[in-house]
């Protein structure tokens, strides 16, 4: 992982979670330490690819459980893949799970 963040005035946070709840509960703290960032939404592992490839963030916080497109039901092996497809695509992007 890519330690080199950017000052934090111009951090990319990409948040990606089909829970509203955990969303906005992840996206209030995040806020809280980080109000000058950029925070992204995903709630597919679809649409959080175009995010990462769109947005370029500093940071992705994922959570295993997620559907793979909208509609679908949320399933950790979709996250589990996702993860992989991330860290093989880009190999210094910063990711928490």
């Amino acid at each position: 992982m890519n330690q080199d963040l950017p000052h934090l005035e111009n951090l990319k946070l990409l948040v990606v979670d089909d829970h509203e709840i955990i969303l906005g509960g992840t996206i209030d703290v995040l806020r809280q330490h980080f109000p000058k960032a950029k925070i992204f939404v995903a709630k597919t592992a679809q649409t959080a690819l175009e995010k990462v490839a769109h947005c370029q963030p500093d940071l992705v916080i994922l959570d295993l459980s997620i559907p793979e497109t909208e509609g679908e039901i949320a399933r950790p092996d979709t996250g589990i893949q996702f993860l992989k497809t991330l860290m093989r695509k880009y190999p210094t992007l910063n990711l928490t799970v």
